[in-house]
């Protein structure tokens, strides 16, 4: 299962709401995250600071794999 997958539905959500304001910048994390398939704390920098932004919350590792159903 990938990460994109595993994305809690909220955060998701949160981040399709707005993909039409980021045509490029959403498709781009999808796909980083459709891509992973072992850990949160392997993506890059930047797009675990996006999904953490996506979850309301700053980025460090309990928040960041917080964003993921286990």
């Amino acid at each position: 299962m990938n990460l994109l997958q595993r994305l809690k539905p909220e955060v998701l959500q949160a981040m399709e709401a707005e993909e039409h304001l980021y045509p490029h910048l959403i498709p781009s994390l999808k796909k980083s995250l459709e891509e992973e398939l072992i850990s949160p704390l392997y993506l890059t920098v930047s797009v675990a600071s996006s999904i953490c932004q996506y979850n309301n919350t700053n980025l460090d590792i309990v928040n960041l794999l917080d964003c993921f159903n286990k």
